[in-house]
Order: C-alpha cells, then sequence, then structure tokens
C-alpha cells in the first residue's frame, strides 16, 4: 500500500479509510491491480487495533 487516508470529525459515528496504491502509468488496472487493493483493505480491518471501530 503506498498511501492510507484517515478521516473522522467529532459529529461522525465513524471514520473514512482510503487506500491508494500507486501504479506506472503504463500499467492497466485489472482484476489483479483490484484484488490488491482489496487484500489491503481486508488487512486493515482485520487488524485487532481497528476492532470496533465503525470505518467506511
Amino acid at each position: 500500500m503506498d498511501i492510507l487516508l484517515f478521516r473522522s470529525r467529532r459529529d461522525d459515528n465513524f471514520t473514512v479509510r482510503l487506500v491508494i496504491e500507486l501504479k506506472r502509468p503504463t500499467v492497466k488496472v485489472g482484476k489483479k491491480e483490484l484484488d490488491q487493493i482489496t487484500g489491503y483493505s481486508r488487512a486493515i480491518v482485520d487488524n485487532p487495533q481497528y476492532k470496533g471501530v465503525n470505518c467506511k
């Protein structure tokens, strides 16, 4: 994962997380790349330090 951004505000009941994976301009995004990003997202959600945190 190249970049992970978090956003949370006091009046929100959740945190927004954005996973960014940078690729060369010549790389066409396909199933392999999408699966890679999904795997990164799943690793964040499954991490014990985020258990019980409502996020999108």
